[in-house]
């Protein structure tokens, strides 16, 4: 009763020991009829081959079952009695579960064998958050919006007013089909200076010239008229005029009735004739005229006493344009002469 009391105090006593200073402790498992309880996979530990004693031999193991995974352990098997009586024979340190401790102590046997785990405390590391670094915002480079230019106004250029044409057919009294101010049937059907200059002025209500062009009427064989195109120019207005046409050796003829004419387009003439005889181009069918037809007559054509020799350019008083001042420009003469 003494000791049992007395081992009761000393539990106490390690108990509160334990408490304040956390001392390790020790769980001892003896081996009685098995050595290896509590033990995790042992190999030559147990009974001698006669059953008359434990042993440690060699590459004894020992560990722990359902350790606390908090802690590390250390593992101890000691022998005692016999040969290894109190004998240390093998330790190491090992994690909680699984642990083992393999060693070559070798040949003793002892009466007792005994296993024990320590555990070794150790502070639980407190785990320090890894601090992850935020990724640095890139910087997005916005573009800026880039400024056309305002376009600079330009100057509408103003449209070049267009030349008005004026289109006509002529009949020259004594040449193609023209005939004369008696008759308009018969002429010259080949005359020799086919190409003639025309004048046309533009004229308005109050008989004045706001406009002229001058140009070139060619003569056709398929209808033995004159035809040809005129500018005028392009400063006249759209309106009502009056039309006069000239030619060199024919009276000019200024046409009666207004025409309504369209600035900047082409104005077509319906066929007008004019009266032939007018040799020195004076605008005016009198006795000057007759003198240089006379003065040129037949074989006098080619003397210097010739007023209106034909040249290449001019009939002169050739007025039928054949090649010769014969009885045919006399009559054509006298002719376009009693109509005035």
């Amino acid at each position: 009763m003494k000791y049992f009391v007395l081992s009761i105090r000393i539990i106490i006593f390690l108990g509160i020991l334990y408490t304040v200073y956390k001392i390790p402790y020790t769980r001892a498992f003896a081996f009685s009829s098995n050595p290896c309880v509590n033990v995790v996979h042992t190999a030559n530990c147990g009974f001698d081959s006669n059953n008359n004693g434990l042993y440690c031999g060699n590459n004894t193991q020992c560990g722990m079952s359902n350790g606390d995974p908090n802690v590390v352990y250390t593992c101890h098997i000691t022998g005692s009695g016999g040969n290894g009586q109190g004998t240390t024979v093998g330790s190491n340190s090992c994690l909680p579960e699984g642990c083992l401790i393999n060693f070559t102590q070798g040949g003793s046997v002892p009466d007792a064998c005994s296993a024990s785990v320590t555990p070794i405390f150790s502070p639980t590391p407190t785990l320090s958050p890894t601090l992850t670094p935020s990724p640095k915002p890139t910087a997005t480079n916005t573009p800026s919006p880039t400024l056309s230019p305002s376009p600079t106004p330009s100057n509408t250029p103003t449209p070049t007013p267009q030349d008005t044409l004026i289109n006509m057919t002529i009949g020259l009294d004594g040449l193609g089909s023209a005939g004369d101010s008696l008759n308009r049937n018969g002429g010259n059907k080949n005359p020799r200076h086919p190409s003639r200059s025309v004048i046309v002025t533009v004229l308005n209500s109050v008989n004045q010239s706001v406009a002229q062009g001058s140009g070139t009427i060619q003569y056709q064989t398929t209808t033995g008229l004159f035809t040809g195109t005129v500018t005028v120019g392009n400063q006249l207005t759209t309106g009502s005029y009056f039309l006069k046409i000239s030619s060199p050796g024919f009276l000019p003829l200024s046409i009666p009735q207004p025409f309504t004419i369209q600035a900047g387009s082409t104005f077509s003439v319906s066929t007008v004739f004019l009266v032939n005889g007018n040799i020195n181009s004076d605008t005016q069918f009198d006795i000057q005229d007759y003198n240089e037809l006379i003065s040129c007559y037949l074989n006098q054509a080619n003397t210097p006493s010739c007023l209106a020799p034909i040249t290449t350019n001019s009939a002169g008083a050739d007025i039928n344009d054949d090649g010769a001042v014969n009885e045919f420009d006399y009559n054509l003469f006298v002719r376009e002469l009693s109509a005035q």
